[in-house]
């Protein structure tokens, strides 16, 4: 238990090493909230379309037409495919290349999406001895923690763990409700700091989700009028610093 109790102290920082550097603080918030801001200060509302899907892209010399799945279509110079780790844009790229210049994208990339971590994230309401402006990390033997304590006590929790080996793309895992409660139930009594325990947050949940970490690194990025950004084509996963305690 020393050996825990130190780690904690040893990680323990406060949210204001940023203020040196930028003049700002570093703020940990709900990505709602985020989003909310952002879409407060678009003036055109009307560009922002909600509910949609790619279901393809047509590409052709002049332009690009992208269709969606309740059958409306849109046209432009370029598409910019910021479709997460699953992307339809970046398949639709693959898809146009491997017609027009076939073997430019070789099946080898296609394919180098891989998942070696799972993690448990979530938010919970105030939990005592969890003090705002604090940030925590914890290592252990397969298992690693990090919190981070915002405004009004609001702890943004993860715990990180080693899968039972490595998941290439195309399989994998996608984790239930029922999956996440009996990961946390198996790690209730891990310490986040000595005298607080995984369990105290866990009770004190409003939002929680398991998901696997897929990495991959794609070297194509951009073809003719596609181009794809963040982890649609460039994705490590989430607290690879935290991840680096389980090897």
């Amino acid at each position: 238990m020393k050996i825990l109790e130190w780690c904690c102290r040893a990680y323990e920082l406060t949210l204001t090493w940023n203020f040196s550097r930028t003049g700002y603080d570093a703020v940990f918030l709900d990505r709602q909230l985020i989003l909310e801001v952002l879409y407060r200060q678009v003036k055109d509302k009307s560009k922002i379309l909600t509910s949609k899907r790619v279901s393809h892209v047509d590409h052709t010399a002049q332009g690009v037409t992208v269709k969606c799945t309740d059958d409306t279509s849109y046209e432009g110079d370029i598409v910019v495919g910021a479709d997460g780790v699953f992307s339809v844009v970046r398949q639709e790229m693959w898809r146009a290349a491997d017609r027009e210049e076939p073997g430019l994208i070789p099946d080898e990339e296609k394919h180098h999406m891989k998942s070696e971590y799972q993690i448990l994230y979530g938010i919970s309401s105030a939990t005592p001895g969890l003090t705002a402006g604090h940030y925590d990390v914890t290592y252990m033997k397969d298992v690693s923690s990090m919190t981070v304590i915002g405004k009004n006590d609001t702890v943004f929790w993860f715990l990180f763990s080693r899968m039972d080996r490595v998941y290439k793309f195309g399989e994998i895992p996608r984790y239930t409700k029922q999956d996440a409660e009996a990961f946390a139930e198996r790690h209730l009594d891990i310490n986040l700091q000595p005298n607080v325990k995984f369990g105290d947050v866990w009770k004190n949940r409003k939002y929680s989700t398991l998901v696997a970490t897929e990495e991959a690194d794609y070297k194509h990025w951009t073809w003719g009028r596609f181009a794809c950004l963040g982890d649609s084509v460039h994705k490590y996963g989430s607290g690879c610093h935290e991840l680096t305690g389980l090897d």
